[in-house]
């Protein structure tokens, strides 16, 4: 991939990110508590912030507000956050279990946070999510918000204990005759079990309740990819000059069956790959002597990141980071016609790829993708330069 065409994708990438529209209607409350309508940019928040950006109109300048002038801001019936004081245990779950604390209890500290609202009733429920821990909390007739606990810890070096205190919380506080203990107990830590509990416990007191949840979810697509490869091959004997060859440029045919995997947070704009695609590179050069033949049929096996960036409501640009695995391959070499001892047999190396690409309505995409040279060969006296660019098709069967 040359410099100048990496430099080119990296200008339209910030160019559409930035002319891209992110504002949606919505609203903020100042401490004094005046509210304010506007636009404001919706981040499809995977961690509670502490700052926004918002708009008075479509075409005005675009402001920042933060958790110290702003106590309460809301976008479409997606998100809402509040401000408030609390009493927070900040320990997080080490990935690695046997870093886990021995200390069952909490270690409350006081802090100012946006909490998200999940459920807003006579009981509501908020979340507190920084990525590597997220913390429940509810209010009872609006009271300042207590932390629902939940903390896993080690006995010892091979005994992990759970203190479930947040069970108790909810049978102990929030009572009503639909509502059992075995309610309670079977309430997991998790988003849907305790928007669940709410629910049923507003409903049990026949209170008004609204219940926030992100528009986003995690998607599957499955999308046929064809299209156009232009790559060329030549090969350098370091021992015998005489068994160069370039092969030149070609054009050919290639097929893949891509499997995104849409991730949930920041409004879908981030997905993730994979995408088994049948090439081939087929070629013969006369030289002086004889001639020499290489017939390289592969499945290439990319796997990749991909970030979308929304134009409007059916048009969308993305940009693809890709890691390619090793091909596979069966039987590819490079054939020489009156030496066979001295055919060489195609072990392919890892490459990268970068793509840019369009895609309209659910179904139809377009792309292109840039490639990095790689070797063919593991010989020490050969050295080659396998160069390969795609333009690919796209259509999204669901």
């Amino acid at each position: 991939m040359t410099k100048f065409t990496f430099q080119t994708i990296v200008f339209l990438i910030s160019f559409v990110s930035l002319a891209q529209t992110k504002f949606e209607n919505g609203y903020f409350i100042s401490n004094n508590g005046n509210k304010t309508t506007c636009l404001i940019k919706n981040m499809g928040w995977k961690d509670s912030p502490t700052k926004f950006e918002y708009k008075l109109s479509e075409n005005d300048t675009p402001k920042s507000a933060t958790i110290k002038t702003v106590k309460e801001f809301s976008v479409g019936e997606s998100y809402k956050f509040k401000r408030f004081t609390v009493d927070m245990d900040l320990y997080f779950e080490p990935a690695n279990k046997k870093n886990l604390e021995q200390n069952p209890k909490a270690d409350y500290v006081e802090r100012t946070v946006f909490l998200q609202t999940l459920v807003e009733g006579k009981a509501s429920l908020y979340l507190y999510d920084k990525g590597r821990y997220w913390k429940f909390f509810y209010t009872l007739d609006n009271e300042v918000p207590e932390q629902l606990f939940y903390k896993k810890y080690l006995v010892n070096s091979h005994t992990i204990n759970e203190n479930n205190q947040y069970k108790q919380q909810l049978y102990n506080n929030l009572k009503c005759d639909d509502i059992s203990s075995k309610d309670a107990l079977n309430t997991d830590y998790y988003r849907k079990d305790f928007i669940r509990f709410f629910e049923k416990y507003n409903n049990c007191t026949n209170s008004s309740f609204q219940t926030f949840e992100k528009t986003s979810k995690a998607k599957f697509n499955l999308t046929l990819r064809p299209g156009i490869n232009f790559n060329s091959l030549s090969v350098e004997n370091s021992i015998n000059s005489d068994r160069n060859v370039d092969f030149g440029q070609q054009t050919n045919f290639r097929f893949g069956i891509e499997a995104e995997v849409v991730l949930a947070f920041n409004n879908n704009k981030w997905s993730l790959l994979f995408e088994p695609t049948y090439k081939y590179f087929k070629a013969k050069k006369q030289l002086d002597i004889q001639s020499v033949e290489i017939d390289y049929s592969y499945v290439e096996l990319p796997l990749g990141i991909r970030h979308y960036f929304f134009l409007n409501k059916k048009s969308k640009i993305f940009v693809n980071a890709l890691y390619i695995l090793k091909d596979l391959n069966s039987d590819a070499k490079l054939d020489y016609e009156f030496l066979p001892a001295n055919d060489f047999k195609v072990y392919t190396n890892r490459s990268l790829a970068l793509g840019l690409g369009y895609k309209y309505g659910k179904r139809l995409s377009f792309e292109v993708r840039f490639f990095t040279n790689k070797s063919l060969f593991t010989e020490f006296a050969l050295n080659s330069d396998y160069k390969n660019f795609s333009i690919i098709a796209g259509y999204t069967l669901f």
